[in-house]
Protein backbone atom coordinates (compact mmCIF):
# COMPACT_ATOMS: atom_id res chain seq x y z
CA UNK A 1 0.00 0.00 0.00
CA UNK A 2 1.11 3.51 -0.71
CA UNK A 3 2.29 5.57 2.20
CA UNK A 4 0.48 8.88 2.59
CA UNK A 5 2.10 12.23 3.06
CA UNK A 6 1.28 13.57 6.50
CA UNK A 7 1.14 17.27 7.17
CA UNK A 8 0.03 19.28 10.15
CA UNK A 9 -1.96 22.43 10.35
CA UNK A 10 -0.06 25.06 12.33
CA UNK A 11 -1.90 28.21 11.35
CA UNK A 12 -1.55 31.05 13.81
CA UNK A 13 -5.32 31.37 14.09
CA UNK A 14 -5.72 27.67 14.75
CA UNK A 15 -7.82 27.10 11.64
CA UNK A 16 -7.54 23.38 10.95
CA UNK A 17 -10.63 22.52 8.97
CA UNK A 18 -13.80 22.10 11.00
CA UNK A 19 -12.20 20.93 14.22
CA UNK A 20 -10.34 24.10 15.13
CA UNK A 21 -7.52 22.09 16.74
CA UNK A 22 -4.00 23.39 16.24
CA UNK A 23 -1.65 20.64 15.06
CA UNK A 24 -4.42 18.32 13.80
CA UNK A 25 -2.81 15.95 11.26
CA UNK A 26 -4.13 16.22 7.73
CA UNK A 27 -4.29 13.00 5.70
CA UNK A 28 -3.09 13.13 2.11
CA UNK A 29 -3.61 9.86 0.22
CA UNK A 30 -3.53 10.40 -3.52
CA UNK A 31 -5.69 7.97 -5.55
CA UNK A 32 -4.48 6.61 -8.87
CA UNK A 33 -6.82 8.88 -10.82
CA UNK A 34 -5.32 11.99 -9.26
CA UNK A 35 -1.74 10.79 -9.77
CA UNK A 36 -2.42 10.58 -13.50
CA UNK A 37 -3.09 14.33 -13.74
CA UNK A 38 -1.09 15.71 -10.80
CA UNK A 39 1.81 16.63 -13.10
CA UNK A 40 -0.11 19.76 -14.10
CA UNK A 41 -0.36 22.22 -11.21
CA UNK A 42 -2.01 24.95 -13.26
CA UNK A 43 -5.44 23.37 -13.81
CA UNK A 44 -7.86 21.56 -11.55
CA UNK A 45 -7.60 17.74 -11.71
CA UNK A 46 -11.29 17.63 -12.61
CA UNK A 47 -10.69 19.88 -15.62
CA UNK A 48 -7.73 17.74 -16.70
CA UNK A 49 -9.91 14.64 -16.62
CA UNK A 50 -12.43 16.41 -18.84
CA UNK A 51 -9.61 17.27 -21.27
CA UNK A 52 -8.37 13.66 -21.22
CA UNK A 53 -11.85 12.29 -21.97
CA UNK A 54 -12.73 14.84 -24.60
CA UNK A 55 -9.47 14.11 -26.41
CA UNK A 56 -11.11 10.81 -27.37
CA UNK A 57 -14.13 12.71 -28.64
CA UNK A 58 -11.90 14.96 -30.72
CA UNK A 59 -10.16 11.98 -32.30
CA UNK A 60 -13.51 10.35 -33.09
CA UNK A 61 -14.67 13.55 -34.77
CA UNK A 62 -11.42 13.99 -36.70
CA UNK A 63 -11.62 10.45 -38.08
CA UNK A 64 -15.33 10.97 -38.86
CA UNK A 65 -16.43 7.75 -37.17
CA UNK A 66 -19.96 9.18 -36.91
CA UNK A 67 -20.37 9.66 -40.67
CA UNK A 68 -22.58 6.58 -41.14
CA UNK A 69 -24.95 7.54 -38.30
CA UNK A 70 -25.07 11.04 -36.71
CA UNK A 71 -26.50 9.55 -33.50
CA UNK A 72 -23.10 8.02 -32.88
CA UNK A 73 -21.78 11.48 -32.07
CA UNK A 74 -24.34 11.83 -29.27
CA UNK A 75 -23.31 8.42 -27.99
CA UNK A 76 -19.66 9.47 -28.03
CA UNK A 77 -20.44 12.59 -25.99
CA UNK A 78 -22.19 10.50 -23.31
CA UNK A 79 -19.37 7.93 -23.26
CA UNK A 80 -16.56 10.47 -22.95
CA UNK A 81 -18.53 12.34 -20.28
CA UNK A 82 -18.80 9.07 -18.37
CA UNK A 83 -15.03 8.59 -18.63
CA UNK A 84 -14.34 12.08 -17.26
CA UNK A 85 -16.89 11.57 -14.49
CA UNK A 86 -15.43 8.21 -13.33
CA UNK A 87 -11.97 9.71 -12.93
CA UNK A 88 -13.23 12.89 -11.28
CA UNK A 89 -15.60 11.03 -8.95
CA UNK A 90 -12.80 9.10 -7.23
CA UNK A 91 -10.77 12.30 -6.76
CA UNK A 92 -13.83 14.06 -5.34
CA UNK A 93 -14.58 11.12 -3.01
CA UNK A 94 -10.99 11.09 -1.71
CA UNK A 95 -11.15 14.80 -0.90
CA UNK A 96 -14.51 14.43 0.86
CA UNK A 97 -13.24 11.54 2.97
CA UNK A 98 -10.02 13.37 3.86
CA UNK A 99 -11.99 16.47 4.83
CA UNK A 100 -14.10 14.30 7.13
CA UNK A 101 -11.16 13.52 9.43
CA UNK A 102 -11.57 16.56 11.73
CA UNK A 103 -15.24 15.67 12.28
CA UNK A 104 -14.27 12.08 13.02
CA UNK A 105 -11.96 13.28 15.79
CA UNK A 106 -14.96 14.93 17.47
CA UNK A 107 -17.11 11.81 17.14
CA UNK A 108 -14.89 9.36 19.02
CA UNK A 109 -13.43 8.91 22.48
CA UNK A 110 -9.99 7.77 21.32
CA UNK A 111 -6.73 9.76 21.24
CA UNK A 112 -6.03 11.74 18.09
CA UNK A 113 -3.03 9.55 17.20
CA UNK A 114 -5.18 6.41 17.17
CA UNK A 115 -7.93 8.10 15.14
CA UNK A 116 -5.34 9.17 12.58
CA UNK A 117 -3.83 5.69 12.42
CA UNK A 118 -7.16 3.85 11.99
CA UNK A 119 -8.63 6.32 9.50
CA UNK A 120 -5.46 6.38 7.41
CA UNK A 121 -5.50 2.59 7.29
CA UNK A 122 -9.03 2.56 5.89
CA UNK A 123 -8.32 5.26 3.31
CA UNK A 124 -5.29 3.30 2.14
CA UNK A 125 -7.56 0.32 1.52
CA UNK A 126 -10.21 2.37 -0.27
CA UNK A 127 -7.75 4.02 -2.66
CA UNK A 128 -5.33 1.10 -3.08
CA UNK A 129 -3.86 1.40 -6.59
CA UNK A 130 -3.23 -2.35 -6.95
CA UNK A 131 -6.83 -3.36 -6.32
CA UNK A 132 -8.18 -0.52 -8.42
CA UNK A 133 -6.14 -1.80 -11.37
CA UNK A 134 -7.31 -5.38 -10.77
CA UNK A 135 -10.97 -4.33 -10.56
CA UNK A 136 -10.68 -2.05 -13.57
CA UNK A 137 -8.88 -4.72 -15.57
CA UNK A 138 -11.60 -7.27 -14.81
CA UNK A 139 -14.42 -4.97 -15.92
CA UNK A 140 -12.44 -3.98 -19.03
CA UNK A 141 -11.90 -7.67 -19.88
CA UNK A 142 -15.62 -8.38 -19.60
CA UNK A 143 -16.27 -5.37 -21.84
CA UNK A 144 -13.83 -6.65 -24.46
CA UNK A 145 -15.53 -10.05 -24.51
CA UNK A 146 -18.98 -8.50 -24.85
CA UNK A 147 -17.93 -6.00 -27.54
CA UNK A 148 -16.28 -8.81 -29.50
CA UNK A 149 -19.47 -10.85 -29.28
CA UNK A 150 -21.87 -8.17 -30.52
CA UNK A 151 -19.48 -6.48 -32.93
CA UNK A 152 -19.59 -2.92 -34.29
CA UNK A 153 -22.99 -1.69 -35.57
CA UNK A 154 -21.54 0.09 -38.62
CA UNK A 155 -18.89 -0.61 -41.24
CA UNK A 156 -15.63 1.04 -40.18
CA UNK A 157 -12.02 0.61 -41.14
CA UNK A 158 -9.93 -1.32 -38.57
CA UNK A 159 -8.22 1.84 -37.28
CA UNK A 160 -11.58 3.44 -36.40
CA UNK A 161 -12.79 0.21 -34.81
CA UNK A 162 -9.61 0.13 -32.70
CA UNK A 163 -10.18 3.74 -31.60
CA UNK A 164 -13.74 2.92 -30.51
CA UNK A 165 -12.49 -0.16 -28.67
CA UNK A 166 -9.84 1.81 -26.79
CA UNK A 167 -12.48 4.36 -25.74
CA UNK A 168 -14.88 1.75 -24.38
CA UNK A 169 -12.15 -0.25 -22.66
CA UNK A 170 -10.71 2.88 -21.03
CA UNK A 171 -14.17 3.96 -19.90
CA UNK A 172 -14.98 0.62 -18.29
CA UNK A 173 -11.50 0.30 -16.75
CA UNK A 174 -11.97 3.50 -14.76
CA UNK A 175 -15.59 2.56 -14.04
CA UNK A 176 -14.31 -0.68 -12.50
CA UNK A 177 -11.69 1.20 -10.47
CA UNK A 178 -14.40 3.53 -9.14
CA UNK A 179 -16.62 0.53 -8.36
CA UNK A 180 -13.85 -0.99 -6.22
CA UNK A 181 -13.57 2.26 -4.22
CA UNK A 182 -17.35 2.21 -3.66
CA UNK A 183 -17.22 -1.37 -2.41
CA UNK A 184 -14.61 -0.42 0.18
CA UNK A 185 -16.49 2.72 1.19
CA UNK A 186 -19.69 0.73 1.78
CA UNK A 187 -18.06 -1.06 4.75
CA UNK A 188 -16.21 1.99 6.07
CA UNK A 189 -18.46 2.54 9.10
CA UNK A 190 -18.31 -1.12 10.16
CA UNK A 191 -14.52 -1.13 9.89
CA UNK A 192 -14.03 2.16 11.71
CA UNK A 193 -16.10 1.76 14.84
CA UNK A 194 -16.40 -0.69 17.66
CA UNK A 195 -18.66 -0.48 20.67
CA UNK A 196 -18.02 -0.77 24.40
CA UNK A 197 -20.58 -2.68 26.42
CA UNK A 198 -21.50 -1.95 30.00
CA UNK A 199 -18.67 -2.78 32.33
CA UNK A 200 -16.04 -1.60 29.87
CA UNK A 201 -15.79 -4.88 27.95
CA UNK A 202 -15.21 -4.66 24.24
CA UNK A 203 -17.97 -5.81 21.95
CA UNK A 204 -17.55 -8.91 19.80
CA UNK A 205 -17.58 -6.70 16.72
CA UNK A 206 -13.79 -6.92 16.40
CA UNK A 207 -12.49 -8.31 13.12
CA UNK A 208 -10.63 -11.64 12.97
CA UNK A 209 -7.42 -9.74 12.24
CA UNK A 210 -7.86 -7.80 15.50
CA UNK A 211 -7.56 -4.50 13.67
CA UNK A 212 -7.83 -1.38 15.73
CA UNK A 213 -11.23 0.30 15.79
CA UNK A 214 -12.59 3.49 17.26
CA UNK A 215 -15.00 3.98 20.14
CA UNK A 216 -17.95 6.17 19.19
CA UNK A 217 -18.84 9.12 21.40
CA UNK A 218 -22.50 8.19 21.73
CA UNK A 219 -23.64 11.36 23.47
CA UNK A 220 -23.22 13.37 20.26
CA UNK A 221 -23.66 10.68 17.63
CA UNK A 222 -27.03 12.13 16.62
CA UNK A 223 -25.70 15.64 15.96
CA UNK A 224 -26.51 16.55 12.32
CA UNK A 225 -23.02 17.86 11.57
CA UNK A 226 -20.77 16.00 14.04
CA UNK A 227 -22.30 12.55 14.14
CA UNK A 228 -23.12 9.39 12.25
CA UNK A 229 -25.89 11.13 10.32
CA UNK A 230 -23.21 13.21 8.63
CA UNK A 231 -21.50 9.98 7.53
CA UNK A 232 -24.81 8.68 6.21
CA UNK A 233 -25.30 11.88 4.23
CA UNK A 234 -21.81 11.60 2.75
CA UNK A 235 -22.43 7.97 1.72
CA UNK A 236 -25.71 9.00 0.06
CA UNK A 237 -23.79 11.50 -2.07
CA UNK A 238 -21.49 8.72 -3.21
CA UNK A 239 -24.54 6.63 -4.16
CA UNK A 240 -26.00 9.54 -6.15
CA UNK A 241 -22.70 9.90 -8.02
CA UNK A 242 -22.82 6.18 -8.87
CA UNK A 243 -26.41 6.53 -10.15
CA UNK A 244 -25.36 9.40 -12.42
CA UNK A 245 -22.44 7.36 -13.79
CA UNK A 246 -24.81 4.45 -14.41
CA UNK A 247 -27.20 6.63 -16.42
CA UNK A 248 -24.32 8.07 -18.46
CA UNK A 249 -23.16 4.55 -19.36
CA UNK A 250 -26.67 3.56 -20.37
CA UNK A 251 -27.12 6.73 -22.45
CA UNK A 252 -23.84 6.14 -24.23
CA UNK A 253 -25.06 2.71 -25.31
CA UNK A 254 -28.71 3.41 -26.13
CA UNK A 255 -28.35 6.74 -27.93
CA UNK A 256 -26.28 5.18 -30.69
CA UNK A 257 -27.05 2.34 -33.12
CA UNK A 258 -25.30 -0.21 -30.93
CA UNK A 259 -26.46 -3.80 -30.92
CA UNK A 260 -28.37 -4.91 -27.87
CA UNK A 261 -29.24 -8.32 -26.47
CA UNK A 262 -30.23 -10.04 -23.27
CA UNK A 263 -26.63 -10.07 -22.04
CA UNK A 264 -26.61 -6.29 -22.24
CA UNK A 265 -29.63 -6.12 -19.95
CA UNK A 266 -28.01 -8.57 -17.55
CA UNK A 267 -24.89 -6.37 -17.54
CA UNK A 268 -26.87 -3.22 -16.65
CA UNK A 269 -29.05 -5.09 -14.16
CA UNK A 270 -25.84 -6.20 -12.41
CA UNK A 271 -24.61 -2.62 -12.15
CA UNK A 272 -27.99 -1.43 -10.84
CA UNK A 273 -27.93 -4.20 -8.23
CA UNK A 274 -24.41 -3.19 -7.25
CA UNK A 275 -25.44 0.44 -6.66
CA UNK A 276 -28.50 -0.58 -4.61
CA UNK A 277 -26.32 -2.95 -2.58
CA UNK A 278 -23.79 -0.19 -1.94
CA UNK A 279 -26.56 2.11 -0.73
CA UNK A 280 -28.21 -0.48 1.52
CA UNK A 281 -24.99 -1.91 3.01
CA UNK A 282 -23.45 1.50 3.74
CA UNK A 283 -26.62 2.92 5.28
CA UNK A 284 -27.30 -0.26 7.23
CA UNK A 285 -23.82 -0.06 8.72
CA UNK A 286 -24.57 3.44 9.96
CA UNK A 287 -27.90 2.29 11.43
CA UNK A 288 -26.29 -0.68 13.20
CA UNK A 289 -23.70 1.49 14.92
CA UNK A 290 -26.36 4.06 15.86
CA UNK A 291 -28.55 1.35 17.39
CA UNK A 292 -25.65 -0.12 19.35
CA UNK A 293 -24.66 3.26 20.71
CA UNK A 294 -28.25 4.11 21.57
CA UNK A 295 -28.78 0.89 23.51
CA UNK A 296 -25.50 1.29 25.41
CA UNK A 297 -26.40 4.83 26.38
CA UNK A 298 -29.83 3.67 27.59
CA UNK A 299 -28.19 0.97 29.75
CA UNK A 300 -26.02 3.63 31.41
CA UNK A 301 -29.02 5.91 31.89
CA UNK A 302 -31.05 3.10 33.47
CA UNK A 303 -28.44 2.78 36.20
CA UNK A 304 -28.34 6.53 36.61
CA UNK A 305 -32.14 6.70 36.89
CA UNK A 306 -32.15 4.03 39.57
CA UNK A 307 -29.57 6.00 41.54
CA UNK A 308 -31.54 9.25 41.18
CA UNK A 309 -34.81 7.56 42.16
CA UNK A 310 -33.18 6.07 45.24
CA UNK A 311 -31.66 9.43 46.20
CA UNK A 312 -34.90 11.34 45.59
CA UNK A 313 -36.88 8.79 47.63
CA UNK A 314 -34.53 8.96 50.61
CA UNK A 315 -34.06 12.71 50.45
CA UNK A 316 -36.85 14.36 48.38
CA UNK A 317 -35.27 17.78 48.03
CA UNK A 318 -35.91 20.07 45.09
CA UNK A 319 -32.34 19.52 43.85
CA UNK A 320 -32.65 15.71 43.87
CA UNK A 321 -36.06 15.80 42.18
CA UNK A 322 -34.73 18.17 39.48
CA UNK A 323 -31.77 15.84 38.87
CA UNK A 324 -34.20 12.94 38.41
CA UNK A 325 -36.31 14.96 35.97
CA UNK A 326 -33.23 15.85 33.93
CA UNK A 327 -32.16 12.21 33.65
CA UNK A 328 -35.69 11.12 32.68
CA UNK A 329 -35.83 13.87 30.08
CA UNK A 330 -32.51 12.72 28.65
CA UNK A 331 -33.80 9.15 28.48
CA UNK A 332 -36.90 10.27 26.56
CA UNK A 333 -34.70 12.25 24.20
CA UNK A 334 -32.44 9.26 23.45
CA UNK A 335 -35.40 6.90 22.96
CA UNK A 336 -36.89 9.38 20.51
CA UNK A 337 -33.69 9.81 18.54
CA UNK A 338 -33.71 9.01 14.85
CA UNK A 339 -32.32 5.51 14.48
CA UNK A 340 -31.38 5.52 10.83
CA UNK A 341 -30.14 7.94 8.15
CA UNK A 342 -32.55 6.30 5.69
CA UNK A 343 -35.59 8.27 4.56
CA UNK A 344 -38.11 8.29 1.72
CA UNK A 345 -36.16 11.11 0.09
CA UNK A 346 -32.93 9.12 0.28
CA UNK A 347 -34.56 6.02 -1.21
CA UNK A 348 -36.08 8.18 -3.96
CA UNK A 349 -32.57 8.97 -5.16
CA UNK A 350 -32.36 5.38 -6.44
CA UNK A 351 -35.43 5.67 -8.68
CA UNK A 352 -33.39 6.77 -11.74
CA UNK A 353 -31.96 3.23 -11.77
CA UNK A 354 -35.35 2.14 -13.15
CA UNK A 355 -34.99 4.32 -16.25
CA UNK A 356 -33.24 1.67 -18.41
CA UNK A 357 -35.83 -0.97 -17.56
CA UNK A 358 -38.76 1.42 -18.11
CA UNK A 359 -37.23 2.23 -21.50
CA UNK A 360 -37.00 -1.48 -22.24
CA UNK A 361 -40.67 -2.06 -21.40
CA UNK A 362 -41.82 0.93 -23.43
CA UNK A 363 -39.78 -0.20 -26.43
CA UNK A 364 -41.21 -3.70 -26.13
CA UNK A 365 -44.85 -2.61 -25.97
CA UNK A 366 -44.55 0.11 -28.61
CA UNK A 367 -42.92 -2.30 -31.04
Amino acid sequence: MEKPVIERCNNSDGDCGTSGKVGLPLIFITPMQEKMVCWCRICSPYFLWVLFAEAFLLLLVIFRTYKEDPWLLVSYVATTTMLAFCGSMVIWASKKLKDFFPLLCLMVQDPEAKVFRVYRRELQKIFCTKWMIIAGGFIALVTVCYEYRIGVPINLVPMKVALLGVLHITEMFFAGAAAYALIRVSTLVDRLFRTVESGGKESLEESPQKEERLTLHVSIYQHPEVGLLSIGRLLRRFALAAVFAYLLTFAGRRLGPWKWDVYGWIWYLSFATFIVSFFVVSQWGVRKIMDMGREQELVKLTKKIQECVSTATENPTQENISALERVLSLERHIRGMRRSPLSAKALGALLPLLVPFMECLLTHFLS
